[in-house]
Formats: structure tokens, C-alpha cells, sequence
């Protein structure tokens, strides 16, 4: 499991599944986790992101989180790591506040 992957696990307090399409990060799962996600996206920072969306896939029979314009995984992961907090492994990326601690390792 990726470190990108575990993340978005703690945040939808469930697994869900991961893939990038052109530049567009899908989260695949729960219609409550996606919602979680969404929530936790939302919730952080002054304005909504505009970029982050659900919604569910007619094709698929699958519900979705999407966030657009995302960097590749291992781009995700350095600042991923550049974002912790030696102390806590508290993780704020972009302004937005991942929850923490995670193990990076």
C-alpha cells in the first residue's frame, strides 16, 4: 500500500481503491467514504475547492471522490514527507489538513 493510498484510507475511515486518470485523482469506494473525503476537503481552508468533486459512476456502479490537477504519487509522497511534522506526523498539504499521525516509512 502506497503512502498516498493509506491516507486516503484514514480518511474515508475505510479502504477505497486509487487511480489516476490524466492528471485526475479518482478515489473509488463507499458512497459514505467518498463523502468523507469530500467532507475533509471541504471542511479545510477558507474557500471550497472547486477542484474536488463526488459523484457516482453510472459505468463503473461506483460511487467517487475526484481531485483534479493532482501531482504524481511519488511527488505526492515527498511533500507528503515535507509536510510532517517531526513531532506529531501531523500532515497539512496545500492548506489542507490531512489529519496525522501517519507512519511514512
Amino acid at each position: 500500500m502506497t503512502p498516498t493510498q493509506a491516507m486516503f484510507n484514514n480518511m474515508a475511515r475505510e479502504p477505497v481503491e486509487l487511480e489516476n486518470v490524466s492528471g485526475t485523482l479518482y478515489v473509488f469506494g463507499s458512497e459514505l467514504a467518498t463523502l468523507r473525503i469530500f467532507a475533509k476537503y471541504q471542511s479545510n481552508g477558507a474557500h471550497p475547492n472547486s477542484k474536488a468533486r463526488v459523484g457516482h459512476s453510472v459505468n463503473l456502479g461506483k460511487f467517487y471522490f475526484s481531485l483534479e490537477n493532482v501531482t504524481p504519487q511519488e511527488e505526492i509522497f515527498r511533500q507528503l514527507q515535507a509536510a510532517a511534522d517531526e513531532n506529531t506526523g501531523h500532515i497539512e498539504l496545500d492548506g489542507i489538513d490531512h489529519g496525522g499521525p501517519f507512519d511514512l516509512d
